[in-house]
């Protein structure tokens, strides 16, 4: 990896606009045969609520490993609306802003962070 750029307002404390691009040099694997590029939302669109989304990275794959995977992974969720992502994140301290998307399982199972995961 050649460089990681921040968002310039992120806030570590709230997780507030957590997102990094990633500069590449050469190659790495990818989760899946099928994953090449991402779409990305337009400006300003929102994303309804039971849309399928594909989260990617290389988080960890046992909770509380902190090794993270060598290969990129993928999994396909459903967006869920903020207002149930807070009533699920306030009670360990996490406010979810409308700078944030929401998508997972009620069931938990399958996350972007296996750590907040049901």
């Amino acid at each position: 990896m050649a460089e990681v750029i921040n968002h310039p307002q992120y806030d570590s404390w709230t997780t507030d606009y957590d997102i990094s691009l990633l500069k590449i040099t050469g190659q790495f694997p990818l989760g899946s045969s099928d994953l090449d590029k991402v779409a990305l939302a337009a400006k300003g669109s929102t994303v309804p609520e039971g849309t399928i989304v594909t989260v990617t990275g290389w988080g960890d794959l046992i909770e509380d490993a902190q090794a993270g995977s060598a290969t990129l992974q993928t999994v396909d969720v459903p967006v869920v609306s903020n207002a149930v992502c807070n009533t699920n994140y306030n009670p360990i301290g996490i406010q979810i802003t409308d700078n944030m998307l929401c998508a997972g399982l009620d069931q938990g199972g399958k996350d972007s962070c296996q750590v907040y995961a049901k």
